[in-house]
């Protein structure tokens, strides 16, 4: 057994986890910054960055830190990913204006992709500004900071760099969770079902190849007596789609209707990754978190998982724009169609109620005959029985006296597929496991 690695037997493969502290390495550091290079056997690599100070601050850290990776991204991964994702534009939700613009364009999407992608965006990031820039969380500022903390090193390095042109690629980049759909899993287990007792919470991400091969984790450390929390994202992403803090934890997953249409929503709004990014670094509880989602100006539907260190319990959240309920154990499964399980609450990655694929159902309930079997190990290795989670999984362990993250990472090959030699999805490959008290109390440089 390789040093650092547990081997835990699911139902039908091992799942292996492993500790990352031996496998890390402190590889650079910027005023307000440090970053650490996770390498761990078998495993893709994983940055892990450490940001501290105002908004403005942290985000050129991390600029400073992935400057070369969020260029690379920019440049060589979005145009290629524009290129296989185009036909996956909603584009009757635009306007009727700007449809005709790109209707014409799709027959020649092989050439015209980014140019489709960059009018949606554009309108995207225009429509929501307004919402976006009225936050708490000056997040224009933190994206500016990464713009100026990129191009200040790019230029060092002799390459040219203009800082206003790339925050503005940046703010429209920010936009893609809330243009291209996510369809994800989560499910939250406590009390008897739950080992100790303990929540434990999984968010499972399938959501084709967006940012595969490029996923860091960002530690954010807010200047003053603020929360610290994390996310694992994309390069230049400030909006949460898997986020965590000393407090809360969230996951998400699309709001699409089987057999019927998705809830009405519209771009009048604030950014859905960033109603996500506040209920994760603005919330002490899981009742704070849904007072933020009920409170904002929401746009389209998906599905939220909000788990506390406070109650040791998870809430569901089946946010749009019209309303925000929250729904329970007893709740969720008379909007999902599949069976309600004891101190479990869970929704699977297929549209909604999922009456057809019984596979998380199936293994949670063969978990939940054990009491107390629904550990961490458990949930990682779901995956290999469901399938979600082919960009990234993680699993939150609420332990209150030894709390853990697990995050695997999908991979895709040179022709940007799973399937391929170098490829594999998140769920077939092995967690990486990280002790949160060691993220929060990570020293400033």
């Amino acid at each position: 057994m390789l040093l650092g690695t547990l081997l835990v037997v699911g139902a039908s493969a091992a799942t292996p986890i492993i500790d990352t502290a031996p496998y890390t390495t402190l590889t650079k550091t910027c005023p307000n910054g440090k970053l650490y290079h996770v390498a761990a056997p078998n495993s893709a690599p994983l940055d892990v960055v450490h940001v501290f100070g105002s908004a403005y601050d942290r985000g050129v850290a991390q600029g400073c830190l992935m400057s070369s990776t969020i260029l690379d991204f920019i440049d060589n991964y979005l145009p290629a990913y524009y290129r296989s994702e185009v036909y996956s534009i909603p584009v009757s939700t635009l306007p009727q204006w700007l449809q005709d613009v790109i209707v014409p364009l799709l027959p020649y999407a092989a050439d015209k992709a980014p140019e489709v992608f960059d009018l949606a965006l554009s309108y995207v990031e225009e429509t929501q500004r307004p919402f976006n820039e009225a936050g708490a969380n000056k997040l224009y500022d933190e994206m500016n900071g990464i713009a100026e903390g990129t191009c200040a090193q790019a230029v060092a390095h002799g390459r040219r760099c203009n800082a206003t042109e790339l925050a503005y690629t940046i703010k429209k980049t920010n936009m893609l969770p809330d243009l291209i759909r996510m369809q994800c899993s989560m499910l939250g287990a406590w009390g008897g079902a739950s080992a100790g007792g303990s929540l434990v919470q999984l968010r499972s991400l399938d959501a084709g190849s967006l940012g595969v091969n490029h996923s860091y984790l960002v530690v954010q450390h807010p200047e003053g007596d603020s929360r610290p929390f994390a996310s694992l994202s994309f390069p230049g992403f400030v909006g949460v789609v898997t986020g965590f803090s000393p407090a809360v934890a969230l996951s998400e997953k699309v709001n699409d209707v089987a057999g019927g249409p998705k809830p009405a929503g519209s771009y009048e709004g604030r950014s859905t990754s960033f109603v996500i990014r506040d209920m994760v670094e603005l919330s002490a509880t899981k009742e704070a978190a849904h007072a933020i989602a009920l409170g904002a100006s929401r746009t389209w539907g998906v599905w939220l998982g909000v788990g506390d260190f406070a109650s040791q319990r998870m809430l569901v959240i089946e946010y749009s724009q019209a309303a925000a309920p929250a729904t329970d154990e007893h709740s969720t499964p008379k909007l999902t169609g599949q069976p309600m399980i004891d101190s479990v609450v869970y929704v699977d990655k297929h549209p909604q109620p999922s009456t057809g694929d019984l596979s998380m159902p199936t293994a949670l309930q063969a978990l939940r005959a054990t009491p107390g079997s629904i550990d961490s190990a458990a949930v990682a290795a779901l995956g290999d029985q469901t399938h979600s989670g082919d960009v990234h999984i993680a699993v939150y362990d609420f332990n209150p006296d030894a709390p853990r993250v697990l995050l695997a990472l999908g991979t895709v090959d040179v022709n940007g597929t799973y399937s391929g030699p170098g490829g594999r999805y998140a769920w077939a490959a092995p967690y990486l496991r990280f002790d949160q008290k060691a993220l929060w109390a990570e020293p400033k440089p």
